[in-house]
C-alpha cells in the first residue's frame, strides 16, 4: 500500500473497491453471453441493492461486463438507487466478459482520481482472483481465504485502497470482507 505517513507523499482519500459476481443466472440462453438472471438471481440483486443503499455504500462508478446477466444485475441495483436519487456513472465493457484479473486492474487504474468508490460487476473466477491479487498481506485472512475459493453468485469482495487509482498494483488493497448476498 502507499505510504501516506510521509509529509512529502501525496495523501489520497480512502477509496472503496467492490468486486461483485453477477447474481444467479439461468443455465440456458441463446449463448453464454445472453444467459438471463433466474428469479432467485433477481431477488439476490435486489437484496444487494437494498443492503448497499441501507448502509450508504453506493458507488460513484459501476464498471460492468456486457453479458446479459451482469447488465441485468446492474440494472436491478441502479433501479433501487435511482429511486433514492443517487447519481452513479455506469460503463458497460465488452472486454470484461472474458477479462483476466490484470486486464480489469488496468481499467481500474484509468478511473478518475476524484472517485472514492467503484463497483465492478463481473464473472467468476475473475472477480475472486482479482480480489486475491489485490489483497495486501495485512488483509482479513478469512476474506482472502474465501476469495481464493471463489465468490458465490451476487457475492462481493470489499477492498479499501489507500492510493490513487492510477497507482493501484497487486497487493495494493486491504481486502476487508467477502460478503454473500443478504438472505431473506
Amino acid at each position: 500500500m502507499a505510504d501516506i505517513s510521509s509529509g512529502a507523499a501525496q495523501q489520497w482519500p480512502p477509496r472503496r473497491l467492490v468486486l461483485m459476481r453477477h447474481a444467479a443466472a439461468e443455465f440456458a440462453g441463446d449463448s453464454d453471453h445472453e444467459r438471463p438472471l433466474s428469479m432467485a438471481g433477481r431477488k439476490q440483486a435486489q437484496a444487494v441493492g437494498q443492503e448497499l443503499l441501507a448502509n450508504q455504500e453506493l458507488p460513484q462508478l459501476v464498471l460492468c461486463s456486457s453479458a446479459l446477466r451482469t447488465r441485468t444485475t446492474k440494472d436491478l441495483l441502479l433501479a433501487q438507487w435511482g429511486e433514492a436519487g443517487a447519481d452513479i456513472s455506469v460503463e458497460v465493457r465488452e472486454d470484461f466478459y472474458e477479462a483476466r484479473p490484470r486486464q480489469i486492474l488496468e481499467v481500474l487504474k484509468e478511473a478518475e482520481a476524484s472517485l472514492t468508490s467503484v463497483l465492478v460487476i463481473g464473472h467468476e473466477p475473475t472477480m475472486s482472483m482479482l480480489a486475491a491479487l489485490l489483497a495486501h498481506a495485512d488483509s482479513d485472512a478469512a476474506a482472502v481465504q474465501t476469495a481464493q475459493v471463489g465468490f458465490v453468485t451476487a457475492g462481493r469482495g470489499v477492498l479499501d485502497v489507500e492510493c490513487a487509482w492510477s497507482d493501484l498494483e497487486p497487493r495494493g488493497g486491504y481486502l476487508r470482507a467477502v460478503q454473500p448476498p443478504p438472505q431473506d
